[in-house]
């Protein structure tokens, strides 16, 4: 018990000692973690989806020319998609879109979103006082 109480405070410290700098790179690759989970969660979009299985059948180099046009669409759906989220997540309404409408109207997924925009905040504010440090050691 007391090995573990002893292990939990050398960590906790140890966390604690962590520079802005990697804070803001752990912030970030948590933020982008948590898109990318709830794009997984959201499923996709249509056009997006339907890409992708065209061109996973495609060989030779239209096969090859399907699957960069499907990578692009869901790179577009995927910003579109953050877009969205950040807009809910802002408190700024709903998407016109019926797809990511329906899954952002879900509370858990507001909420994720929300949550989100504020790790973004979060980046933007760490993003800040690096830069601010980084001037004042010049």
């Amino acid at each position: 018990m007391k090995k573990t109480l002893v292990l939990a405070a050398v960590l906790l410290a140890a966390a604690g000692c962590r520079t802005p700098r990697q804070r803001l790179a752990d912030l970030r690759v948590d933020l982008q973690a948590r898109e990318e989970a709830l794009y997984a969660k959201y499923g996709g979009g249509t056009v997006a989806n339907k890409a992708a299985e065209a061109a996973a059948g495609s060989d030779g180099f239209l096969g090859d020319a399907a699957k960069v046009a499907a990578r692009g669409l869901r790179d577009a759906d995927v910003s579109v998609f953050k877009l969205a989220c950040r807009t809910v997540g802002g408190g700024n309404g709903l998407p016109a879109a019926p797809g990511p409408r329906a899954f952002l109207e879900k509370p858990e997924n507001r909420d994720a979103c929300v949550r989100i925009v504020q790790m973004d905040q979060e980046v933007r504010l760490l993003e800040a006082e690096v830069q601010k440090q980084e001037a004042a050691a010049r």
